[in-house]
């Protein structure tokens, strides 16, 4: 899968002039398409990428070759079946080739169908229909050279932008990373970039820590203050420790409401996580539990 588009190219682009030697623009207008089209895709709406050795950005420079050659070979050997044949064929052929590279994970595709976590047919049927079925029924309608290549760089985008609005709200142009809106897709990206999945999944973690963070200063605060020399505790630094407890647990609540918050998709991890956060909190309430007992043991002043 990834020496296809390095050798397809070398082999289909000359012969598909050769097929096409009469009509040149057949195999033109799929080259031009496919760097124009899915080069602003990738580079400046960043909502596919390329994982490829050879690359300018996230979009692979001999992409032109590699679309346009197979499609102008394809459209020579049904070219007496009709505009719709056409049309079908380059549509299934292109929605299996990008499903076999999302699997192999040349492509990534950053639609909203990957961000709620589906499969790597619902994400290319997102926006299959429009780029490959719509392009080639327009390709194969026998339109003159310039009306063609216009049309298809016009309508399977404005298609696509009007489904992705009716279906998920927005008009797809921008990556979605976090399972929610275009909007906090940054927040997400290096975590989902990993394979590491989001949710609320992950706030108890946030109540350990702050926890700890909290009973660890208190306590040292006390043995400080109170138990190492004797002296008394000042009464504004107990107030202070107490309440720095409560505001922990109040923003374990907020990091619980937060959209991003990323553990590793792992079973095992999962359990090993789950058993550190019950002895971490014990920990924490423990160290709290004897700041307080610090507190009130030693006088206030």
């Amino acid at each position: 899968m990834r020496l296809y588009p390095y050798i397809a190219p070398v082999i289909l682009t000359p012969l598909a002039f050769y097929l096409w030697y009469r009509n040149y623009y057949a195999v033109v207008i799929p080259i031009v398409w496919a760097y124009i089209v899915p080069g602003i895709g990738t580079n400046v709406l960043k909502m596919w990428e390329f994982d490829v050795r050879l690359r300018l950005g996230r979009f692979r420079p001999h992409h032109g070759f590699v679309f346009g050659s197979a499609t102008a070979t394809i459209a020579w050997l049904v070219r007496d079946h009709g505009a719709l044949v056409t049309a079908a064929v380059l549509f299934l052929v292109n929605f299996l080739y990008d499903v076999q590279a999302l699997r192999a994970g040349i492509l990534h595709v950053y639609n909203q169908p990957w961000a709620d976590g589906k499969g790597e047919v619902a994400i290319v049927l997102d926006y299959a229909p429009w780029f490959f079925g719509v392009f080639g029924l327009i390709y194969a309608a026998g339109l003159r050279p310039e009306a063609t290549m216009l049309l298809t760089l016009i309508v399977p985008p404005a298609g696509y932008a009007c489904q992705s609005m009716l279906l998920h709200g927005h008009w797809g142009m921008r990556p979605i990373r976090d399972g929610r809106t275009p909007s906090s897709a940054h927040a997400a990206e290096a975590a989902l970039s990993r394979g590491w999945r989001t949710g609320a999944s992950a706030a108890p973690y946030g109540l350990s820590s702050s926890l700890i963070v909290t009973a660890g200063r208190l306590a040292r605060s006390a043995r400080l203050a109170g138990g190492s020399g004797g002296g008394p505790m000042p009464r504004s630094r107990a107030v202070s420790g107490v309440t720095s407890i409560f505001f922990a647990a109040g923003r374990s609540r907020s990091i619980a409401a937060m959209p991003v918050t990323c553990r590793f998709d792992s079973d095992r991890v999962d359990d090993i996580e789950r058993r550190a956060d019950v002895s971490a909190s014990r920990s924490a309430w423990g160290m709290a539990a004897k700041a307080m007992t610090g507190i009130a043991t030693g006088p206030l002043v």
